[in-house]
C-alpha cells in the first residue's frame, strides 16, 4: 500500500488587485508635493532635499514599511563640493581672464601654483596603439599644450576623444599640467563657481591640472607657430616661456541621505527585491528653481505608489 501524498497548492495573488491602487490622482498628489516650490528643486545636501527625504520617510511610515537602516529610515552619507576661490593664467607677464581666455572644471582640478619656464606642444596629445604624440620628447614635470581637435587617423579605441584619455596620456608621460586649446572663447556660459558634488574625497589617481585655453593664449606661447599647428603642419616642439598657472578652491563636506523602507516577505527572508528611484534634482540656479517633476519626481512618486 502506497503512503498517502498530500500536496498543498499555494494560491497565487491576483496582481491586478494591487495595480488598481496605483491611480493618476495619487501619483499627481505626491508629485505636486515632491516637485513643489517648497522642495526648492531638491538639490543634493540642501534643505529642499532634506524636506523631500522627510516626506518620503513619512509616507513609508504611513504605509507600514519597516525602516531599512538598523531602525532608521534614512541612511546618511557625506558628499563633497568644491568652491572656486581664485584662479589665473599668465604668460610672459601677460595676465589672462577666466571665461574670457580660459576655463576649467572646479571639481577636476587641484590647488596649486605652477611656474613653468618651458611649455611643450604635443599635437593632439594622443598616445595609444596607433600613434604616440609624445614619442621622442620628454615632458616629465612639464606643462604640455595640445589641440582639442581630433585627426581622422590614429584615433584609437573609443576615438580617444575624451578629456580623461588625453589627461591619462599626459600623466603617463609625466606631465603635471595640461593646456587644451579651444576656439569657444570668450565663453557665453560662465564657469560655475561651485563644482559638481562627489562622494569620494580621496582619489586613487590625482590627474594633472587641466585648463581649456583660448587661441590668444596659444599664440602668446607659440607665436606664429600656432597657425602651423592648427593647420597640422607642426611637430612636437618645446617653447621657452614664463607660464604661471594658479588655482585655489575650498572644499565643503555636506550630508545627504537615502530613504529606505522594507516590506518583509513571507518566505525567502534573506532575499530582497529592490525598487528604487533618485529623488534629488538640480535645485535652484540663478534664482530659477528646477522642479524635477520629470523624471526624478515621477520616478520617486511611482516608487511610493508601488510601496
Amino acid at each position: 500500500m502506497l503512503p498517502s501524498i498530500f500536496i498543498a497548492a499555494q494560491k497565487k495573488t491576483d496582481p491586478t488587485t494591487f495595480a488598481k491602487t496605483i491611480t493618476t490622482d495619487d501619483l499627481k498628489k505626491h508629485l505636486y508635493i515632491v516637485a513643489s516650490k517648497e522642495m526648492e528643486g531638491r538639490e543634493t545636501a540642501t534643505a529642499g532635499q532634506k524636506k523631500a527625504a522627510a516626506y518620503i520617510e513619512g509616507q513609508f511610515k504611513t504605509l507600514g514599511l519597516s525602516p531599512g537602516n538598523n531602525g532608521n529610515y534614512q541612511l546618511t552619507y557625506s558628499v563633497y563640493q568644491d568652491s572656486l576661490l581664485n584662479t589665473s593664467i599668465s604668460v610672459n607677464g601677460k595676465t589672462f581672464e577666466l571665461d574670457k581666455d580660459f576655463s576649467l572644471s572646479v571639481a577636476q582640478i587641484n590647488n596649486a601654483t605652477y611656474r613653468f619656464g618651458e611649455v611643450v606642444f604635443v599635437g593632439n596629445g594622443i598616445s595609444d596603439s596607433t600613434r604616440d604624440d609624445y614619442k621622442g620628447i620628454d615632458v616629465r614635470g612639464k606643462a604640455v599644450l595640445l589641440l582639442a581637435g581630433q585627426p581622422q587617423q590614429g584615433m584609437g579605441r573609443g576615438g580617444f576623444a575624451s578629456q580623461f584619455a588625453r589627461l591619462d596620456a599626459a600623466q603617463k608621460n609625466g606631465a603635471v599640467a595640461v593646456l587644451v586649446v579651444g576656439t569657444n572663447f570668450p565663453r557665453q556660459v560662465k564657469t560655475n563657481a561651485k563644482g559638481n558634488m562627489y562622494l569620494n574625497a580621496f582619489q586613487k589617481i590625482v590627474r594633472p591640472n587641466q585648463f581649456q585655453v583660448s587661441e590668444d593664449i596659444a599664440r602668446e606661447i607659440m607665436g606664429d607657430d600656432y597657425a602651423k599647428a592648427k593647420a597640422g603642419a607642426l611637430q612636437q616642439k618645446t617653447y621657452s616661456t614664463n607660464l604661471t598657472l594658479s588655482f585655489n578652491k575650498s572644499t565643503s563636506t555636506l550630508e545627504s541621505s537615502d530613504v529606505l523602507g522594507v516590506l518583509e516577505g513571507t518566505d525567502l527572508k534573506d532575499e530582497y527585491v529592490l525598487v528604487t528611484a533618485h529623488y534629488d534634482h538640480l535645485g535652484e540656479r540663478d534664482t530659477v528653481i528646477y522642479y524635477g517633476a520629470d523624471d526624478d519626481g515621477s520616478g520617486t512618486v511611482s516608487v511610493l505608489e508601488i510601496a
